[in-house]
């Protein structure tokens, strides 16, 4: 036996959330309905001795409760309505899995196992399709924001949300900003939102830059970001700026000498690198000596999320 507080149906969520701020909601149990009278009913821990203007009368009710999902087996990256695995876990069927993903989170409607990795300057991932319907457009909110993309033909990581924030919040309101490998936008559209910066957004794959000039619109920063289709290396500006961000971990190093060519002194570059610190400082050193007479002023550098067992994605900021 369960108690179960009732609730009109109009007001079943607002009374929800009020039974979860008090800890009150019984956990395992489903929602009970009655539909002939237009109530919700909520299982709680106890009985309630004052009834809340939200819950309209509490009953004592025989429920069965609900099995436990099975937990799944492989790290995966939710995107939207888009759950991602990633290929290479041995003994593990992917469909399995995916069902136990879609079971967890039902907003999920479409499951992909990554296979292979990530390259080039496009970024284009290959996906195989292991359940639900195949819809690869869908829409990721993060930070307050929303962007729009298609998980086959663009590319993005959720994992970097918290990082995309706190980089926004090192961007001065006064800076100019150069994103030189901007995909659909996140990293563009949440600097110019929360550092009221003005960006220069560039992208060489063209389904990515269509998604990118949606997105701008969608999070109403048409005024601060102005995108680019370009391949980052032929980039050419008459201003010069004062933040770079690059994004690429696996080649960022190769487009250096384009980010220093148009950045102003006192700038600070903001360089997304696989290479660990040991191998990263030095290269980056020597670049800057080679293309500008001088080491940077100072580089610091932070781990930013791992991309494979005790391998990280880091960056590093290098100050001009």
């Amino acid at each position: 036996m369960v108690y179960v507080a009732f609730t009109d149906k109009p007001r079943a969520e607002e009374a929800r959330r009020w039974l979860v701020s008090r800890r009150l909601l019984a956990p395992g149990y489903a929602p009970v309905h009655d539909e002939e009278h237009g109530k919700v009913g909520f299982p709680v821990v106890r009985r309630l001795e004052e009834v809340d203007a939200l819950v309209s009368g509490v009953r004592r009710m025989h429920l069965p409760k609900r099995p436990e999902p099975l937990p799944v087996r492989v790290p995966y990256d939710v995107v939207g309505g888009v759950a991602l695995i990633k290929e290479g876990f041995r003994g593990v069927r992917y469909a399995s899995e995916a069902s136990k993903i879609m079971a967890v989170n039902k907003n999920i409607s479409t499951v992909y196992v990554k296979v292979g990795a990530v390259s080039g300057v496009e970024r284009v991932p290959r996906l195989k399709l292991v359940a639900g319907r195949g819809e690869p457009v869908t829409v990721h909110r993060e930070n307050g924001l929303s962007f729009k993309l298609d998980v086959e033909r663009t590319y993005f990581n959720p994992r970097l949300a918290t990082e995309r924030r706190r980089l926004a919040c090192e961007v001065g309101s006064g800076d100019y900003v150069l994103d030189m490998f901007t995909g659909v936008g996140p990293f563009a559209v949440t600097v110019a939102k929360f550092s009221c910066a003005r960006v220069d957004a560039v992208d060489v794959n063209p389904v990515a830059y269509s998604y990118l000039v949606e997105n701008i619109h969608r999070n109403r920063v048409g005024h601060a970001v102005t995108p680019f289709l370009c391949d980052a290396a032929a980039f050419s500006s008459d201003r010069l700026y004062s933040q770079v961000i690059m994004n690429l971990p696996f080649s960022s190093l190769n487009y250096l000498g384009v980010a220093l060519r148009l950045t102003r002194p006192g700038a600070v570059i903001h360089v997304y690198s696989a290479k660990p610190p040991s191998e990263a400082e030095p290269a980056i050193t020597a670049i800057c000596e080679d293309l500008r007479g001088e080491p940077p002023s100072k580089i610091t550098w932070r781990p930013v999320f791992e991309y494979a067992p005790r391998r990280e994605v880091v960056r590093f900021d290098v100050h001009l």
